[in-house]
């Protein structure tokens, strides 16, 4: 069986990079300043092309980069910030991994996500809006107003039949 095609890269000349780590593909992988990875790590170019900033470790076992054909909308590939770690066994397909961001150990970011200082955590969304708002929020994502109604009632103190009459009269 023929090697996989070597990609081309732009590594920096602070990099760390394990010997038997993998980079694999057609499109270009960037690895930044300061950045450490470790053993059997794999990047994946064959879709799209992979950036890391600087000051990111990326663990054992993890695979970064699209494992099917990419949407015309995700030309532009994996984008991982600086500052990010990335944990063991954990699978980055993500458009955009924001900085400082920490990805668990066997983690799975599809594809498109975008996570980090980009989107705010659901509860803090919740506060942020006014009470009219976040009925009428609850009443459009009908799937999850349990759950919006069990954290408005943990944070606000608000009882779920309140809630519940207050979103039919509007």
């Amino acid at each position: 069986m023929p090697a996989p095609p070597k990609p081309p890269t732009s590594l920096a000349s602070s990099l760390i990079i394990a010997e038997h780590a993998s980079l694999t593909g057609t499109h270009l992988i960037t690895l930044g300043f300061n950045t450490v990875v470790h053993p059997r790590a794999r990047f994946s170019s064959a879709h799209a092309p992979i950036t890391v900033g600087s000051n990111c470790i990326i663990s054992e076992r993890t695979s970064i980069g699209f494992l099917s054909e990419a949407a015309a909308d995700e030309r532009q590939g994996v984008m991982i910030e600086n500052g990010v770690v990335i944990e063991v066994g954990a699978v980055v397909e993500a458009k955009s991994v924001g900085e400082g961001t920490i990805i668990e150990v066997q983690a799975k970011i599809g594809k498109g996500a975008v996570l980090g200082k980009v989107i705010l955590p659901l509860p803090i969304l919740i506060l942020v809006l006014t009470s009219l708002s976040i009925v009428r929020l609850v009443r459009s994502v009908k799937s999850t107003r349990a759950r919006l109604f069990q954290t408005l009632q943990s944070c606000m103190g608000l009882v779920y039949e309140d809630w519940t009459a207050a979103a039919w009269k509007i």
